[in-house]
Order: C-alpha cells, then sequence, then structure tokens
C-alpha cells in the first residue's frame, strides 16, 4: 500500500477548483497574455504525483474533427498514452490511429513553433516581430467592418486568441464554416468503430 499525505478532503478541494476553473474557462473567462508562460518545476512535485504511478484524464480528441472522448495516462507530468474512453457516446472506448498519434503530435520536435513565410513551395522561418510587421502592413487601411476570420469550428485557448485578436482589430466577424457538419461526422465514426 502507498502511504501519501493526500486525503480525501485534499482530493475534494482539488476537484472542486478543477471543476471551477474548466466551468470559467469554458464560459469565455478565460484571458491570454502575451508572453507569459508558467513553467512547473517537478523538483518539489505536487502532493498528488506519485512517482511511477499513472494518471488518467479524461479529454477530447484533436487530430481530427470527429471530436472522439480519449483518456491520457501520465506520469510525472508527461502524456505518454492515449486510449479511447469507453463512456464516450461517440467513439465508445475506440480509437483510430491519428488518436494514436496524438502523443507523438504533442511531442514531436518537428512541429511548428515559429511564424513561416511562404516562399515558393517552402515555408521560410521569420522572428514573431517581423510576422506582425507583414500583417499590419497587408491590413494596414483596411477598415474595420472588411476583416473578418473564416475558420473551422474552435474554442478554448484558441477561440479567446482569436477574439483578442478580432477586438484589437476593431472586427467582430468570425465565420465558422464546416464543409462536414460534425452530426455528420459522428454518425460516420460510429458506424465505422464497431
Amino acid at each position: 500500500m502507498i502511504e501519501n499525505s493526500f486525503n480525501r478532503r485534499g482530493f475534494l478541494k482539488v476537484l472542486g477548483w478543477g471543476g471551477a476553473t474548466v466551468a470559467l474557462s469554458g464560459c469565455g473567462n478565460t484571458s491570454v497574455e502575451d508572453g507569459k508562460e508558467f513553467v512547473t518545476s517537478y523538483v518539489q512535485t505536487a502532493d498528488y504525483i506519485i512517482p511511477s504511478i499513472g494518471t488518467y484524464f479524461n479529454s477530447t480528441c484533436a487530430q481530427c474533427d470527429a471530436g472522439c472522448g480519449i483518456m491520457g495516462r501520465v506520469r510525472e507530468g508527461r502524456v505518454l498514452k492515449l486510449e479511447g474512453n469507453p463512456k464516450s457516446s461517440i467513439n465508445n472506448g475506440k480509437m483510430c490511429g491519428l488518436g494514436q498519434a496524438g502523443v507523438q503530435a504533442h511531442y514531436n520536435p518537428d512541429r511548428i513553433r515559429e511564424p513561416l513565410l511562404r516562399n515558393g513551395d517552402k515555408g521560410e522561418a521569420i522572428p514573431w516581430g517581423k510576422a506582425l510587421e507583414l500583417i499590419n502592413e497587408k491590413i494596414s487601411g483596411v477598415k474595420a467592418e472588411n476583416i473578418a476570420f473564416l475558420t473551422g469550428g474552435v474554442s478554448g485557448h484558441v477561440k479567446a486568441l482569436l477574439k483578442n485578436y478580432l477586438d484589437a482589430l476593431g472586427s467582430d466577424r468570425h465565420y465558422v464554416y464546416e464543409a462536414v457538419a460534425p452530426s455528420i461526422m459522428r454518425a460516420a465514426n460510429k458506424r465505422l468503430m464497431v
């Protein structure tokens, strides 16, 4: 038996604060500050982290538009494995190859980390300051009512960032277009994962 100081009351406190945080972030009460990062040191780990014991977190897969329910196994703050959530009504615990590769996409050292300027068929890495200058050049002199964003479905921090950017430009025109409706994707996903 593993002994630790994490009791039922402490667990319920963490659960309550976590639930409140998720609820508030889902209501659009998020703020994204430029240049701020929070880094967690594992020299002194949190009380609920037990070395070499995995913790499972439920989430939604973002590798495609199906939105399958997933469970992620996390150990010492790193995601190790993703599996389908058996309680999900979309995928009933099954998961496609894209979802299984979500861990690799998360830790891939070749993922895009900086702005790229299209130069023929290739993208040339440029600093953030230069990218923002180029965007400002393109939109300078354009009226706010003529600025709009067309995206697929976005949520969470991406939605907050997009809203902050549109607010800074003085526009509120964000259009969402889904070529295949999410209900059709879910129905197709259910039929494929029998």
